[in-house]
């Protein structure tokens, strides 16, 4: 049996290939171009030993947090190094995260999302918990070392 992982690549480019417009300073064209970056996980492939798959309406108001059933101390994951998210209108996520730098404890930050969102959390700061507030659809899929 093959271990389970997460291959996530491609490449995001970058347009316009001219730019219209005045130049700043009066005297000097802005540079036209495409810019290409690779998309890769930190590491890539990541490995998968465990995930959770979530649908869900969430119909609370802005302010009102709602905890997103997978990521948790008593959840199918309970420590997540890759999150992807979409959403179908705004919304405000707040994931809980080891505390990176402390070394103990956790630490919470609230994210703006609207569409798809994709997070890689570092070695000694995964997440733990998320949570969503704001009316609209939102799927996820988390994934990590246990």
């Amino acid at each position: 049996m093959a271990a389970a992982q997460i291959i996530w690549s491609g490449t995001l480019t970058i347009t316009p290939t001219s730019v219209v417009g005045a130049s700043p300073g009066g005297g000097f064209p802005i540079p036209g171009g495409t810019d290409q970056e690779p998309v890769l996980l930190q590491p890539n492939p990541k490995p998968s030993a465990v995930r959770a798959i979530g649908n869900k309406r969430n119909a609370s108001a802005l302010g009102t947090y709602v905890a997103l059933s997978g990521v948790g101390s008593t959840d199918n994951v309970q420590t997540a190094d890759f999150l992807y998210v979409v959403t179908d209108a705004p919304m405000v996520l707040r994931l809980t995260m080891q505390d990176l730098v402390a070394g103990t404890g956790t630490t919470q930050q609230l994210v703006q999302v609207e569409g798809p969102q994709v997070f890689n959390f570092p070695v000694r700061g995964y997440l733990v918990g998320i949570e969503a507030s704001g009316a609209g659809n939102i799927a996820y899929l988390a994934s990590g070392p246990q």
